[in-house]
């Protein structure tokens, strides 16, 4: 999962820093409609990245409640990969939430009587869209941070399994009978 976060977040800054880019070479309709396009796509991919991410730490949650009820588990150890949990999701909300922030600034501004209406220049989209990133880079980097613990807690976990239970992890990965 590490390698497959890792991959899908630098996709990630990467599709922002071009919809940055394009976006500050905007002038009336020129580069318009690529900017949009790309803000769009950016918006979407940037929730879709958080998304994931979170849906890995609900995934190995139930797994290790499992495996506690299961008794191959300590209880301990959920209450670890809770906390990552609820970390990624703090992080996710933040983030989800710059994106629709910068996003909607994006919309309202492509309308000037709208933007006019409600006091929102193009400045207010493009310091958004700056902090967006940053908030972004922030997150995926808490992200990748918990999933690379969390993973290695997760393998420390199946390797030792509940000893002397028959089924458990701790025979099969220890080179024992299968």
């Amino acid at each position: 999962m590490r390698l497959i976060f890792a991959i899908l977040a630098l996709t990630d800054l990467l599709l922002l820093g071009v919809t940055a880019v394009v976006g500050l070479m905007v002038e009336h309709d020129r580069w318009f409609f690529q900017h949009f396009a790309l803000g769009v796509l950016s918006g979407i991919y940037t929730c879709f990245v958080h998304v994931v991410a979170f849906t890995y730490f609900v995934v190995v949650l139930k797994i290790v409640r499992q495996a506690v009820l299961d008794g191959s588990a300590p209880a301990a150890v959920a209450e670890e990969f809770a906390r990552d949990k609820s970390l990624a999701l703090r992080f996710a909300l933040v983030a989800v939430l710059a994106t629709l922030i910068t996003v909607g600034l994006g919309a309202l501004v492509t309308e000037p009587s709208y933007a006019a209406a409600w006091g929102v220049s193009t400045g207010w989209h493009l310091i958004a869209a700056f902090g967006f990133v940053g908030i972004n880079l922030i997150a995926f980097a808490a992200h990748f941070a918990a999933i690379d613990r969390s993973t290695a807690r997760f393998e420390r976990t199946l390797e030792r399994g509940a000893p002397g239970r028959e089924g458990s992890n701790a025979a099969t990965t220890s080179g024992g009978p299968t």
